[in-house]
């Protein structure tokens, strides 16, 4: 008997299935969906079992080494070759990026779930679903209410998947979630665990042990034996989007395929629906469900900037009556750095990345200049390089400025910056939005945003909906809010009409043919050598209009290219394009070219 091998490789696309002998030992054993250890090039590898077949062209083969004691469900194996087919790969490709990478010998190993929070249940209906739904809540307490009912109506040997969009997010949930099932029938999957603490848990998911599994994409492909209920938690969030490498994929797209595969209910859950799920509800391909709880909103108050700046009487009357309790104060920024815009004082030149185009941000710190969007870096210069002028001054609120003024005010207080190296707790803490998930573990009193145009970035399509997606996350805390505005109702507006805006919305990218209303293709064109670009570009578009001659292929950015890992990018959109259009696009094998099909974000 021989066997059709999937190792769980990046091999190139054109590499999919390998011939292996089956040894006599494992003729009743084997089947399609077994992971198994082959020898790969002079490597002991994980493999998928295929198929099976009697005749190969290949002369000489090899035996499967060992057969391991765990396997894929026919459900998941038709979910993996859908998902290949829709991201244009190979199913090594496919396998290596989705499926976890187990050990090739069992180990005991020991996991710890976080401390268990304390929470007071409130009992209401659950909605009726349908197979997908989008489900609105207010308040974080109303989603932990929400996540506790569905537990507590499943059956016996049910199971109930949360996939979240970040780690703290996960093990938040699980230290609510705690004290409605015990500790030995919940596992939370990311990627910092280790191939043996996979293992184990997809062992124990697969014999139906496991009757909640909290996880991020990582968690995607587990042996669901029973599943209830896909839930995607913040289902707006663009965390959910794997943009920063290839293959480059959307969860829910994923989510899909796998829940309909499993004949589970799909629910999407947030506190604001994306402009691409209120796409979907109001063509009605997603049911609209909205928690009916109390309203969230009275905890955001807008006042207009006044001329003495952001740190104005208003600010500080907040910030002193918060200390006083005593609480902390958290200030958001919408940049790491000392300021937003660096600019010469006679002429206006605001310095911009050469490579993008986009302004640079001033790291006072290092005295550097930093592309928020490429990452590109560059000394700050002493004089203006279009009039030689010494007068170089900096514009708008980065953490560090605010952290500066914030001294100046409050000498006696501890005033701290959170981000990746330092999540120390302090009187006034500044940060940018990467704290969101972590809020729980502060003592905030007060949450201010000093001003909200600085989150409005011109290179993200979403802009617009994701301050209006960051307002509302910040009232379902139910911490009180203060945001300042350069004007008095366009932010304002749009936050207390979310479906209104969203409407707006979807008729202004109807105007300009974008996602959600119209498919689009990015695509990244990666070169050491610029020349080099000229002659793939003709190449690429020559094969583009080849399958559609109205393809219409233009640049995301001007002619210059950003450079990013010692390589050239240079970003095209091709519009007026179908879905199949995309998809004979990307199964022809580019070198150096990256797609991304309806990004989530067109300039970076």
């Amino acid at each position: 008997m021989i066997a059709s091998i999937i190792p769980l490789l990046r091999l190139p696309s054109n590499l999919n299935f390998f011939d292996y002998l089956v040894p006599t030992e494992m003729l009743q054993s084997l089947r399609v969906g077994s992971f198994v250890v082959i020898e790969f090039r002079k490597k002991k590898v994980i493999g998928l079992v295929h198929d099976f077949k009697k005749i190969s062209s290949i002369k000489t083969l090899k035996y499967i080494s060992k057969q391991l004691d765990l396997s894929l469900a026919s459900s998941q194996l038709k979910s993996l070759e859908q998902i290949a087919k829709q991201l244009s790969l190979s199913w090594p490709q496919t396998a290596d990026a989705l499926i976890p990478q187990f050990p090739l010998n069992n180990h005991q190993i020991k996991y710890q779930l976080p401390a268990l929070k304390k929470f007071t249940i409130k009992d209401f209906k659950l909605p009726l679903f349908s197979d997908t739904n989008f489900v609105q809540y207010q308040t974080t307490s109303d989603k932990i209410n929400f996540y506790c009912k569905l537990l507590s109506g499943l059956k016996k040997n049910q199971q109930l998947f949360i996939l979240c969009a970040n780690k703290q997010t996960m093990f938040e949930l699980a230290a609510y979630l705690r004290q409605q099932i015990t500790v030995d029938q919940i596992a939370l999957i990311d990627a910092n665990l280790n191939k043996n603490q996979l293992k184990n848990y997809w062992q124990k998911i697969n014999s139906g042990k496991i009757r909640l599994i909290i996880g991020t994409r990582k968690a995607l492909f587990f042996p669901f034996t029973n599943l209830q209920y896909f839930v995607i938690d913040q289902a707006s969030s663009e965390y959910h989007y794997q943009w920063d490498q290839k293959p480059r994929y959307h969860t829910i797209d994923l989510a899909i395929i796998i829940a309909n595969n499993l004949q589970t209910k799909l629910l999407y859950l947030d506190c604001l629906p994306s402009p691409e799920i209120y796409w979907q509800i109001k063509n009605k391909t997603i049911k609209y469900l909205r928690l009916n709880t109390s309203q969230a909103d009275q905890q955001i108050d807008f006042i207009k900037m006044s001329d003495d700046g952001w740190l104005n009487y208003q600010i500080t009357t907040v910030i002193d009556e918060c200390l006083q309790k005593p609480k902390s104060v958290l200030i958001l920024a919408n940049r790491l750095h000392h300021s937003r815009l660096f600019y010469c004082a006679d002429c206006h030149q605001t310095l911009q990345c050469h490579h993008c185009q986009t302004d640079l941000n001033y790291d006072q710190e290092n005295n550097s200049l930093i592309c928020a969007n490429c990452l590109h870096s560059q000394s700050a210069p002493t004089k203006c390089p279009q009039c030689q002028s010494s007068k170089l001054l900096t514009k708008g609120l980065g953490v560090q400025k605010i952290q500066e003024q914030l001294k100046i005010n409050y000498p006696d207080h501890q005033i701290t910056i959170f981000d990746k190296d330092n999540r120390q707790e302090g009187d006034l803490v500044v940060a940018s939005t990467s704290i969101l998930p972590y809020l729980s573990f502060f003592n905030f009193g007060v949450i201010i945003v000093p001003i909200i145009e600085q989150f409005l970035t011109p290179i993200d399509l979403n802009t617009n909906w994701q301050v209006n997606y960051l307002l509302t996350e910040l009232a379902s805390t139910r911490l009180p809010v203060i945001v300042q505005s350069f004007t008095e109702n366009s932010v304002e507006t749009s936050y207390r009409q979310p479906l209104k805006f969203l409407k707006n919305e979807i008729i202004n990218r109807q105007a300009l043919s974008l996602p959600p209303t119209q498919s689009i293709l990015k695509v990244i064109i990666k070169v050491r050598q610029i020349n080099d670009y000229t002659t793939k570009l003709a190449a690429f578009k020559k094969s583009v209009l080849a399958i559609n001659s109205s393809i219409v292929i233009t640049n995301a950015l001007p002619a210059k290219p950003f450079f990013k890992s010692r390589k050239y990018h240079y970003l095209l959109l091709l519009k007026n394009i179908t879905q199949s259009d995309i998809e004979k696009i990307m199964k022809v094998s580019y070198d150096g070219i990256v797609f991304d099909p309806n990004p989530f974000k067109i300039l970076s």
